[in-house]
This record gives C-alpha cells, sequence and structure tokens, in this order.
C-alpha cells in the first residue's frame, strides 16, 4: 500500500513538472510572439511611410537609412529576425510562430528565419512559400524537395531573380521559370541551364531589366552561338556597350553594332579607347567616321544645346539627338526637320526629366503637333504639356481627361468650356484634390467633389476653392467629408471644425490613423485616457499632446516608450 502511495506521488510530481514546463513554454510562446507583433507594428509603419513618399523599404535602401522612420523599421525588421534566430529550438520548430516571424518582419535584408527554422518547417510547403514571397533569396535554405517545387520557386524568382541559384537543377531548366528570373534580374541568366542560355527568348528576356551584378556583361553567359546572333548582340550592347567584348569576333566588326555599344557606353568621359570601342576590330578602332561620332557624343551629352553647332549630318542623327535630348529636352530645335517630325524623338524630349521638357513640344514638327493621338499618348505620360498644346485641343474632351487623369491640376489650362464639365473635374480631382480650385465657381462647391478631393487624405484644398466662408465651414463640419479624410490622413483633423475635433469618434479614427493627429483634438479629448492610449498604441510619440497629467501616466509612459517610431 505504501509503495502504491510512493508510485502515485511520484507520477503526480512528473506530470506536474511537465504541466509547469508546459504552461512556460506556452508563457515563452506568447511572449515571442508578443515582441514580434509589437516590432511588426514599427516595421508597418515604417512601410506605410515609404509609400507615402513614394518608395518602398527594400526599394531604396540607402535613401531609407538616412530616414528615421524608415531606420525604425529596418531595425525593428532586424530585431524581429535575431530575436527569432536566438529562440529555443522548440520555438523554432513551432509552426506558428515561424509564420509570425516571416509575417511581421514585413523586409529584412537578409533572410535569417527560413535559414533558422527547424528542418522540419523548411520542408512545409506553406512556410516557405510565405518566406519566398517575402525574401525570395530565403530559397537558399528551404529543403531540396521544396527547391524543386515549381510553385514555390517561380514565387522566389518572382521576388528575386538570383533566386534562380538555389532552385533544383530541373527547374533551372525550366523556361518559364527562368523567363521570369532574368525579366526580374538581367544576371539571373548565369544560373539558367545551358540549354537555356542557348535560347534566344530567354538571352533576349534577360535584357529587359539592367540589374548587373559589379560589371557583368550578360552576353558572358550566353551560348557561344547567340553571342554571334546579330539581333541579340545589338540588343545587348543597346543596353550596356561594354557587351560587345563578348560578341563574336564577326560582329565586333559590324559597324552598326560598334557604333551602338560606343553610343550606350557607361562614362561620356572616358577616353575613346576605354570604352567599349576597345573590344571592336582593329579597323574600326581607327574608323574615320567612328572618331568623329566618338566626340560629338561627348559633346552634346556635357550640354544638350552644343547640338546647335555640330554638321548638319549629327543633327539628322538620331542618336546624336538623344543624346542630346539626354542632356537637355530644349536641344530638340537644332534637330533636323526629319527628327522633329518624329514620334519616338519628340516623345522622349517630351518625356524627358532634363530641362523644361514640356515645353519642348513647341519645336515639334506641325504635324506632330496637330497628331491627336501623338498628343494623348505624351499627354498620357506627362499632363502638363497640356500647357503647351493648341487652342483645338484644350477644348478637347479627349484630349483634356487624359492630361487630368496624369495631373490633376493641369484642368487650368483646359478650355473655359470644359473646366465646367463634372466629367472631366471629377477625373482631375481623382488625379489631385487641388485640381478643384480650376473648375468654374458652380462646381467649386459640389459636395461631391468635394466629398471625392477627400478621398486624398486632405481637407486644405477647401481654402482654395471661390466658396463663402460660411458655406467652407459648413463642409469643414460635415462627418462625411471629415472622416473620409483622416481614414486616410489622421492629421487631416487639422483642418476640420472645432466641433469636428472635439467628436470622440472623428478624433479616435484620427489617432488610429496617425497618432500625431492627437495634436489636433480638442483640450477635452487631449485629456481623454481612451483617446490618448489609442493615439500612442499608434505613435508613442503622440503623448506630446496628452494633457499634463496623462503625460506623467507611468502605464502610459512605457505604452508610449514601447511604441516610439
Amino acid at each position: 500500500m505504501a509503495k502504491n502511495s510512493v508510485k502515485q506521488t511520484k507520477k503526480n510530481t512528473s506530470e506536474s513538472a511537465q504541466n509547469s514546463q508546459s504552461q512556460s513554454a506556452d508563457i515563452e510562446k506568447a511572449s515571442l510572439l508578443e515582441i514580434m507583433k509589437k516590432l511588426g507594428l514599427k516595421v508597418k509603419k515604417a512601410k506605410e511611410y515609404w509609400e507615402s513618399i513614394g518608395y518602398t523599404m527594400d526599394a531604396s535602401p540607402e535613401i531609407g537609412k538616412s530616414l528615421p522612420h524608415a531606420m525604425a523599421g529596418n531595425e525593428s525588421a532586424k530585431l524581429i529576425c535575431e530575436t527569432f534566430a536566438n529562440a529555443k529550438d522548440v520555438l523554432r520548430d513551432d509552426k506558428e510562430v515561424v509564420l509570425a516571424a516571416i509575417a511581421e518582419s514585413g523586409f529584412c535584408d537578409y533572410p535569417l528565419i527560413l535559414k533558422k527554422a527547424s528542418s522540419k518547417l523548411q520542408s512545409d510547403k506553406e512556410v516557405v512559400l510565405n518566406a519566398v514571397k517575402q525574401n525570395g533569396s530565403s530559397l537558399e535554405f528551404a529543403s531540396a524537395k521544396m527547391q524543386a517545387d515549381e510553385e514555390i520557386v517561380l514565387q522566389a524568382v518572382k521576388n528575386d531573380g538570383y533566386a534562380l541559384e538555389y532552385a533544383s537543377k530541373k527547374l533551372q531548366n525550366k523556361k518559364e521559370i527562368v523567363i521570369e528570373a532574368v525579366k526580374q534580374s538581367g544576371s539571373a541568366l548565369i544560373y539558367a541551364s545551358k540549354e537555356l542560355q542557348d535560347d534566344k527568348e530567354v538571352v533576349l528576356s534577360s535584357f529587359t531589366k539592367q540589374d548587373y551584378r559589379g560589371s557583368d556583361c550578360l552576353l558572358e553567359y550566353a551560348s557561344k552561338k547567340l553571342r554571334a546572333d546579330r539581333d541579340i548582340v545589338l540588343k545587348a550592347v543597346r543596353s550596356n556597350g561594354f557587351e560587345l567584348q563578348f560578341a563574336s569576333k564577326e560582329l565586333q566588326g559590324d559597324k552598326e553594332i560598334v557604333r551602338s555599344a560606343m553610343v550606350n557606353r557607361h562614362h561620356s568621359n572616358q577616353k575613346k579607347l576605354q570604352g567599349p570601342v576597345k573590344f571592336a576590330s582593329k579597323e574600326l578602332q581607327s574608323d574615320s567616321d567612328l572618331d568623329e561620332l566618338y566626340e560629338v557624343l561627348n559633346e552634346v551629352k556635357k550640354d544638350g544645346f552644343s547640338l546647335e553647332f555640330v554638321q548638319d549630318n549629327f543633327k539628322n542623327d538620331k542618336d546624336v539627338v538623344l543624346a542630346a535630348l539626354a542632356n537637355e529636352s530644349q536641344a530638340l530645335q537644332y534637330a533636323s526637320e526629319k527628327l522633329r517630325g518624329e514620334r519616338e524623338v519628340v516623345a522622349f524630349a517630351i518625356r524627358g526629366s532634363a530641362g523644361s521638357s514640356e515645353n519642348a513640344l513647341e519645336f515639334a514638327s506641325k504635324e506632330l503637333k496637330g497628331d491627336k493621338n501623338f498628343i494623348v499618348d505624351v499627354l498620357t505620360n506627362n499632363g502638363w504639356i497640356l500647357e503647351f498644346v493648341s487652342d483645338k485641343f484644350k477644348k478637347d474632351k479627349d484630349v483634356v481627361i487624359a492630361a487630368v487623369k496624369q495631373a490633376g491640376t493641369v484642368l487650368e489650362f483646359a478650355s473655359e468650356k470644359l473646366q465646367g464639365i463634372k466629367e472631366i473635374v471629377l477625373e482631375a480631382v481623382k488625379q489631385d484634390c487641388a485640381a478643384l480650385q480650376y473648375a468654374n465657381s458652380k462646381l467649386q462647391g459640389s459636395r461631391d467633389l468635394i466629398l471625392e478631393g477627400a478621398k486624398h487624405g486632405d481637407l486644405f484644398f477647401l481654402f482654395g476653392l471661390d466658396i463663402s466662408s460660411s458655406e467652407r465651414n459648413k463642409l469643414l463640419a460635415d462627418k462625411e467629408i471629415v472622416l473620409t479624410a483622416i481614414n486616410i490622413n489622421g492629421k487631416a483633423l487639422k483642418d476640420a471644425s472645432d466641433e469636428m475635433m472635439s467628436s470622440k469618434d472623428v478624433v479616435l479614427m484620427a489617432v488610429k490613423q496617425n497618432g500625431l493627429a492627437l495634436e489636433f483634438a480638442s483640450r477635452e479629448l487631449q485629456a481623454d485616457r481612451e483617446v490618448v492610449l489609442e493615439a500612442i498604441n499608434q505613435n508613442g510619440e503622440a503623448l506630446a499632446f496628452a494633457s499634463a497629467k496623462l503625460k506623467g501616466d507611468k502605464e502610459l509612459k512605457k505604452i508610449a516608450k514601447e511604441n516610439e517610431i
């Protein structure tokens, strides 16, 4: 009886220990998930900030490192990766934890999560698929089975073409996958099978995106046969003049190809034989025509206006004129009459960023300036050209709609009649709420159009409208309009009426979107704990706008510290 009692006691002790260990593990898991969730909020806020200024965290890392928001996001993403990497084995073998780490990291410049996940989860399709969607190079740490999974590899190379390196040999020979990889990163051609390096479609696709690693030239990885293919070599040297070094000997003696390589050399101030021409045949290295072209190109690349002083044959040379326009759009006036009537050349001048590109249209041929299809095409890319088109086109509904869809405020240059057409004004306001000030006075007071403008997260545009003060105040107190704006930009609360600044549900929505909107809440709501808590959960720095009493609240100070950006 005593022995049974001892056994039961031991069993109870063992079960108690197991329960205790299980509870401890659950607490550790919950703690890890909570930490990653909080860091993930900072990553999310940083990504939202990037998107608001037109960048992505991963697209501009150098710019990103100089901005506090981006630094906070990058550091938080890195901390998530490191926190997960240092977690216990049992947690790195927990699917929920691994998926959370991948989701919360948002962006991390190294694929540490899948690398540190258990081997079991490195073979889990759901985990690996999520990892490669976030960071294509995570494929390196997936199991061999996953590296041979077509769906996973396709997702990986769509995110990062270089992930092709880690695909199975079979998939490195899969045309669909390799084309996706080289379209995303041209130099991924390196990792394609020999068979596909000999495929013309694959190799041509690799030149669609210039994405060179160091001094990589893509022709180096193409087959010997394709390096002797004129179409491929011509496209290659037009992307990078130095590709000429890997062309066949015969094509290194092709004057058009060498000429294209010279035009597309990387540095305009190089001496001739320091550039791609050093890979041309001996005969072309000393060709007098190419010598003269080299000198002219150097001049117009340094100063587009020097096109005025070159010989007429160069004013009619498309390569020379395009090089000049890349430096100065208004150099179009010195191009030959023939080239001023060529759509590609004029469109390049108008779409360029050098000089006053919009009014380069002034120098196009009469035929092109009167070509509606051409005008609509260029307006689709640069609406500001509307200012310089003929009055006939400023009265043309199709032309004006094309312009305002690209740049709303060019409604200013439309005819008075078209400024009074609601359909056109709506398209302009959809692009830029400030465009409403250029509509006729009757439409400027349209609630529908103002509501559309508020979708930009802005209320300030109402102050530019030709409406009475009482009408404006009524609109700034219109709850639907205000909620529409602050749903996009919480700080739009700044321009709302006092009534809206004192409305708890309005202010709560504003601070949920941007905690710093607390600055514009009424004093009463700045002293409301619920409102302040919502604000600091979004951005800890919002505590600065709380009442003096709440600023000193220990619990709120702690929460604010945790949520600082």
